[in-house]
């Protein structure tokens, strides 16, 4: 396997994490407009953040 190829792969991954932190925020922000049931919310939050870690680890902030 190339450089080239590793490259592909972390835009990729930079990339999904980004559409699914996304996907959570629009999910929490309708759940607390809907009243969502806490326990969801927070296991969507939870996600999120894990998440931004993750993401900020891919882009060497951490």
């Amino acid at each position: 396997m190339n450089l080239d190829y590793h490259q592909q792969q972390h835009k990729l991954l930079i990339r999904a994490c980004i559409c699914r932190i996304e996907q959570l925020n629009d999910w929490i922000m309708s759940g607390k407009e809907n009243g969502g049931k806490p326990m969801m919310l927070q296991s969507w939050i939870n996600q999120r953040n894990v998440l931004n870690d993750s993401l900020g680890f891919l882009l060497g902030d951490k």
